[in-house]
């Protein structure tokens, strides 16, 4: 089988939105454009087959462990948090002050406040921990609220009908593993239908060294920096989940191994609000239902008061992103979607404002169906390779409407106000509404395919564009 990614050194042969236009007129794609420079950056692109399902992507991604099934609340073991200590039912369980250690897999039902304490998950047997919270409050002014530091897997229940809520220290010991209110080493299941609100004071809000999986349940994330980070993948199946984060909203990070580091947005609804990246992987992003609503950076509103090192981005993929469902709102400082690799639109709703890009893809960008609404962005669809078979797409743009070129660069556009801006090479930009001067048509660089025409038509039907022009 193909490897589905490589890295390859990047070119920067820029074709100008006049020839983008040319190519993609009867496409479906109406673009309205209020001219502005932009500047040229350049960046290493990855290989991907950008046309991959979201099925396809994640087949080729590894497997997460969802435990959310396996609760078993009769057999439970209750642990009673009192202020500064706690009482048990069971064995498996330990109390020193205000630290609860669970030593043994099994199922414990947490209920009551814990001032200043921890619990944690330390179990030398193989099996899943379950911890039901059941109306249960944790704080913490030195460490992680709930800390599973080993365990071949492990739950968080939330009970029916119950309110929970964990926090952690602004700062932790230098020797300390954990870095979240909600810390597991191992992989995290969230499910059940209780409320779960996290107070991330010190880095992260919920984190897991290897998986993780909200199932459902309410969740209220507040972090200082990401707000919910599953290293190896994060994936989102229903609920309710709400994160405000300093740093990146929903995170996966593994860069060892290719097949993690995704994200994968299934079902329920999603609401984040990020100072950085709404959604950033490290590999895959793939959307195939639910409601997601970004607004990162103070949105696309907030573009001129960014540093220009800024990449508050909506969503920000290392490989590929794939949206096939679902409904997606995007405000964004920067990039609203922005792939190293690849893009497909397959179906669902895409509404997005941006300070920059509205979709950037550095290898390839394909839209197969669906509706994408991109309602300010400085370009609106920028790849090596623009493909656009179906759907519905609507462009408003301060410069080029739907940007071609080879490698990752916008290219600086005279002003015009919904005139093919760019001149052909060699010829001084023109006027608003003037024709270009003569000049040689960009060749090179051109993609197999743009709107089924195929990639030797495309120095012909450029010279054309550029020669009939009124």
């Amino acid at each position: 089988m193909t490897p589905k990614r490589s890295i390859r050194n990047p070119t920067t042969i820029a074709v100008s939105l006049l020839l983008s236009v040319g190519l993609l007129a009867g496409c479906g794609i109406a673009t309205t454009t209020a001219g502005t420079d932009t500047t040229t950056a350049t960046a290493a692109a990855v290989e991907v087959d950008a046309t991959q399902s979201a099925a396809q992507v994640l087949a080729a991604n590894e497997a997460v462990m969802d435990s959310g099934d396996y609760v078993d609340d009769a057999e439970a073991v209750d642990i009673a948090l009192d202020g500064d200590t706690a009482t048990t039912s069971g064995d498996g369980v330990t109390v020193d002050g205000s630290t609860v250690t669970i030593t043994a897999a099994g199922t414990y039902r947490i209920s009551g406040t814990l001032d200043d304490g921890q619990v944690i998950v330390d179990t030398a047997d193989t099996g899943t921990v379950a911890l039901i919270l059941d109306g249960a409050s944790i704080s913490s002014t030195t460490t992680a609220a709930i800390d599973i530091r080993q365990a071949d897997a492990a739950i968080i229940s939330l009970a029916t009908g119950t309110e929970n809520a964990l926090s952690d220290a602004a700062s932790y010991d230098d020797s300390a593993e954990a870095n979240a209110a909600l810390y597991s080493a191992t992989d995290l299941t969230i499910t059940g239908t209780g409320s779960l609100a996290v107070t991330g004071n010190g880095n992260d809000g919920i984190a897991s060294q290897d998986g993780l999986v909200i199932d459902s349940g309410s969740i209220a994330v507040t972090a200082a920096d990401d707000g919910i980070r599953g290293k190896d993948a994060l994936v989102i199946q229903g609920g309710t989940v709400s994160v405000t984060a300093g740093g990146d909203g929903l995170k996966s990070d593994d860069d060892e191994d290719p097949t993690r580091g995704f994200i994968s947005i299934t079902d329920g609804d999603v609401t984040v609000t990020a100072d950085d990246d709404g959604l950033a992987a490290t590999t895959d992003v793939v959307i195939t239902g639910g409601t997601l609503d970004v607004t990162t950076g103070g949105g696309a509103a907030n573009a001129a008061a960014a540093a220009t090192d800024s990449s508050a981005q909506g969503i920000t993929a290392g490989v590929i992103a794939v949206i096939e469902g679902g409904t997606t709102t995007i405000d964004a400082q920067h990039d609203a979607i922005n792939a190293t690799g690849g893009f497909h639109l397959v179906s669902g709703t895409v509404d997005a404002a941006a300070g920059d890009d509205g979709v950037h893809a550095d290898t390839a960008l394909v839209i197969d169906g669906g509706t994408l609404d991109i309602t300010t962005a400085v370009e609106g669809l920028e790849s090596a390779a623009i493909t656009v078979n179906g759907g519905e797409t609507s462009l408003v743009t301060q410069d080029d409407g739907v940007n071609a070129t080879v490698g990752s660069t916008t290219t600086e556009s005279a002003t015009g106000t919904g005139d093919a801006a760019a001149a052909a090479d060699g010829a001084a930009a023109p006027e608003a509404g003037t024709a270009p001067a003569a000049g040689t048509a960009p060749t090179g660089g051109a993609p197999e395919e743009v709107c089924g025409r195929a990639a030797e038509a495309w120095p012909a039907a450029a010279e054309a564009v550029m020669t009939d022009r009124p």
